[in-house]
């Protein structure tokens, strides 16, 4: 709204007769000539006007709450077809650095039409000029007024209608307003309202077309940043979750390498006593004793290939089903205590490198209808949180992982540990995304939000903290045990 309006409502409250007079004179000056008007007649205006006002505001706010583009610019063109009755409604993207102006929005009778571009070179065109002069178009009659504007051959392009709707490409709106979109003195854009007949348009609904394209500036600025930082913040949890399954295969291949180098040992040697025992036993030197001790030895070498054999096998499988459920996140029943084994033994190595050590207290009995993998990925993230931030300059770390059923229908799962803590200034920001007290030290700021979002939106579940500077910090989850169909 006009800065005159916004005078006259607030001097209507302490001053009602001045505020007749001053509104008076403008409605003059907009083409009402309610000069003659009575003052009952001239009161309701001036309530009229302030009622606009009130509206706008109200409208600004509705505009502005939004973080969606489309949402955004459905919300403008209800409210402009509204107050302003406009038929043909669009929204322009000034995109400098490819010199076009993008109407990704534009409504014609309500009815969508195909987005469109233009050459904002093209000095021919209104919308151009409005960008270009950063000044609105104000057009009653096309055919006489546009020459105040720009030639006649910008008047024939106006009938290019490639983005109307079948049957209305011979259709050419008589009464336009065109007004930029400024923000911080950069041009982003402008709103486009146009009406069929002549004459469509006040001064008014061109200072409400001012104040709605001022909003729609602000929103659509608020919404491309909400998008680029959704974007970055997608692109890191990726990256997040990449990094932890690179850090699950490092984890496994090392824990690997024991096992499977002590077979590696033990079948080299068993090789060499064999080819020992043919030896002998080619030179008819074999004696009783000494097949014995080769027997012992075979059955001792069966069981450490056995033993460990065994357990790369089962390092194989923990990896293969925890790398399968973080990948498909598939829902499923399984076994907690089970699913808890796999990814503790995904981690176990990282964990003793550091010289800390891990408690697992899960009852054999609970299962859950739920997703291992966005669990698998929880508890991993805690743990890693754990090594990274709570064990700092210190050895000998305990963690612990307990749960017990809670009711028929829930789980309380609660990992702890005794490390340094968290400060109390903190404790109630360790969710937020890019919050992070190690930034450059490997720490990203988003392992603890995506817990956060894996319990309560996956899971339907809930998480909280408690922590004491000095006295360690546990992470206390409850879950349902079976999820509702429809997640």
């Amino acid at each position: 709204m006009s800065h005159t309006l916004q005078r006259i409502n607030r001097i209507a409250s302490r001053h009602p007769e001045l505020a007749l007079h001053l509104f008076r004179q403008y409605a003059i000056r907009v083409g009402k000539a309610p000069a003659a008007l009575p003052p009952a007649e001239a009161l309701r205006e001036l309530e009229r006007a302030h009622n606009t006002i009130h509206r706008l505001s109200e409208i600004g706010r509705e505009i502005t709450s939004s973080l969606d583009r489309d949402t955004i610019m459905n919300i403008v063109y209800r409210h402009v077809h509204e107050l302003i009755g406009a038929e043909v409604f669009a929204v322009g993207l000034y995109r400098p650095e490819k010199s076009l102006i993008e109407f990704p929005c534009n409504l014609l009778r309500g009815r969508r039409m195909l987005p469109y571009v233009r050459d904002a070179n093209d000095t021919d065109l209104l919308s151009v000029w409005c960008i270009q002069h950063q000044k609105e178009v104000f057009i009653n009659d096309i055919h006489r007024e546009y020459a105040r504007y720009i030639g006649a051959d910008g008047l024939r392009k106006l009938t290019v209608f490639e983005a109307y709707p079948e049957g209305m490409h011979e259709v050419l709106p008589t009464s336009h307003i065109y007004v930029p979109m400024v923000l911080k003195g950069k041009t982003t854009g402008l709103i486009a309202i146009q009406c069929m007949h002549a004459n469509a348009f006040q001064e008014m609904h061109l200072d409400m077309a001012k104040t709605l394209a001022a909003y729609t500036a602000i929103a659509l600025d608020n919404a491309d940043t909400y998008q680029q930082l959704a974007q970055a913040q997608q692109i890191l949890v990726s990256q997040e979750r990449l990094a932890a399954l690179g850090a699950l295969v490092a984890g496994v291949a090392h824990e690997l390498n024991t096992p499977i180098g002590n077979s590696l040992l033990t079948a080299s040697t068993l090789q060499e006593e064999t080819q020992e025992l043919k030896k002998i036993f080619n030179a008819n030197q074999l004696r009783r004793s000494g097949l014995e001790n080769f027997l012992d030895m075979l059955a001792d070498a069966q069981e450490l290939l056995l033993r460990n054999l065994m357990n790369a096998s089962e390092l194989v499988s923990s990896f293969k089903q925890v790398s399968a459920d973080q990948a498909s996140q598939q829902r499923r029943s399984f076994n907690l205590l089970q699913t808890s084994t796999e990814i503790l033994r995904t981690v176990q190595n990282q964990i003793q490198k550091q010289g800390h050590h891990i408690v697992l207290d899960i009852p054999p009995q609970i299962t859950l209808d739920s997703y291992p993998g966005p669990y698998g990925q929880i508890i991993t993230n805690l743990i890693h949180n754990a090594l990274l931030h709570a064990f700092e300059g210190r050895s000998s770390g305990q963690m612990r992982l307990q749960a017990c059923q809670s009711g028929a229908d829930e789980v309380t799962i609660l990992f702890a540990d005794d490390g340094c803590g968290i400060p109390a200034d903190h404790l109630r920001r360790i969710f937020d995304p890019f919050f992070t007290t190690k930034l450059g030290q490997g720490g990203s700021g988003l392992g603890l939000s995506i817990v956060h979002n894996l319990v309560s939106s996956i899971m339907r579940g809930s998480i909280t903290v408690q922590s004491t500077p000095g006295h360690g910090t546990s992470f206390t989850l409850v879950l349902p045990l079976h999820l509702p169909q429809e997640v």
